[in-house]
């Protein structure tokens, strides 16, 4: 796909109200994760088997959620919340580009690690997702990680061809390290990764 042949897309629905507002959407949030793990997808699952899961009621589910596509892309437009505000506390916190980079994609990563599955569902699952809304979502996600490199705080950030080229690589990284070990251990392996990747994109300096 060409990077610039997608229309630049807009959220679907107001995802404001979410697990972080709402105790039902924080169990909503973490059953349907747990759902994803066992099912290995994001995709064909049913809302009464997250309802027996969570041991509420399908009126609850219906107030709070509405249907399955937005819970699953609600619970994803969170994590990517999370994941996103640590790593730009952190580009703009640290004394360097490559500091900066490093320890915010560690750090951004370890938040969503902190609780089982989150990684899974983040990384591979809904990368995977045929959704067309949850794909709308992550491109969303995508342009927020995109400026903030493209505006990092730094000589030479990285321009938007190479953020969105790195965006890319980056979630391609994660994601094989995540698969080939099940899951980030000690966080030395991932940091290998990433710390190679920022030397291929590092920023070109004359």
């Amino acid at each position: 796909m060409a990077l610039h042949s997608v229309p630049s897309p807009t959220r679907t629905f107001d995802s404001r109200h979410t697990a972080d507002d709402c105790a039902f959407c924080a169990a909503f949030c973490s059953g349907v994760t747990t759902m994803v793990v066992n099912a290995g997808t994001c995709d064909g699952l049913r809302e009464k088997d997250l309802v027996a899961q969570t041991d509420l009621t399908r009126g609850i589910f219906s107030r709070h959620m509405g249907d399955m596509q937005r819970c699953l892309v609600t619970t994803y437009v969170r994590m990517a919340d999370e994941l996103l505000t640590r790593f730009e506390d952190l580009l703009a916190e640290r004394p360097s580009w490559e500091k900066g980079m490093r320890d915010g994609i560690i750090e951004g990563v370890r938040v969503l690690d902190e609780e089982p599955g989150r990684a899974f569902f983040y990384f591979v699952a809904a990368d995977r997702s045929r959704d067309p809304v949850m794909w709308l979502e992550r491109r969303v996600v995508q342009e927020r990680f995109v400026h903030a490199l493209a505006n990092a705080p730094f000589e030479d950030p990285l321009d938007e061809i190479r953020s969105e080229m790195f965006s890319g690589a980056l979630q391609s990284t994660i994601r094989d390290r995540l698969l080939a070990d099940g899951d980030f251990g000690d966080y030395k392996a991932l940091t290998a990764d990433v710390t190679a990747l920022l030397a291929v994109f590092h920023p070109a300096r004359d």
